[in-house]
């Protein structure tokens, strides 16, 4: 059982790894407004959905792991910190890109609303890259 919840939190967090290449991706929405982008922005807002639904797998399966496993609370409490921050700033990126998706099928402007996509991708990114270093360092904070 364990092996295979191992598994299922390791696919997941293959998955995750969007969150990485998102800030990159986001630099797409930065040019002149077209039609093509709201299309692109609404797949970037499936994709973050998708990737919301594997932060719930990694929850499930990262609760229990913990529990079959022996690491520091300071680690453990760093983790779910920083999985929270994860969680906090893909929730708050889907407001504005359902915004900035409207904005440009109206044919305005979203260069408000690109500023925060880009802000809060970036720290998602940022964050997970961080969970990675904790995951794979764990004793280093004994």
């Amino acid at each position: 059982m364990e092996k295979a919840l191992l598994f299922l939190h390791l696919v997941a967090s293959i998955g995750m790894g969007f969150y990485l290449l998102l800030p990159f991706l986001v630099g797409r929405l930065a040019g002149p407004a077209a039609g093509s982008q709201a299309g692109y922005a609404g797949l970037l807002a499936t994709a973050n959905r998708i990737g919301m639904y594997l932060l719930i797998v990694q929850l499930l399966t990262g609760g229990y792991l913990l529990q079959t496993a022996d690491y520091s609370v300071l680690w453990m409490v760093l983790i779910v910190l920083v999985f929270l921050a994860v969680a906090a700033f893909t929730g708050m990126l889907v407001k504005p890109l359902k915004r900035y998706r409207e904005a440009v099928q109206q044919g305005k402007s979203g260069a408000s609303e690109y500023g925060k996509i880009r802000l809060f991708s970036t720290l998602a990114g940022a964050c997970f890259l961080l969970i990675i270093f904790l995951m794979k360092f764990p004793e280093l904070f004994i």
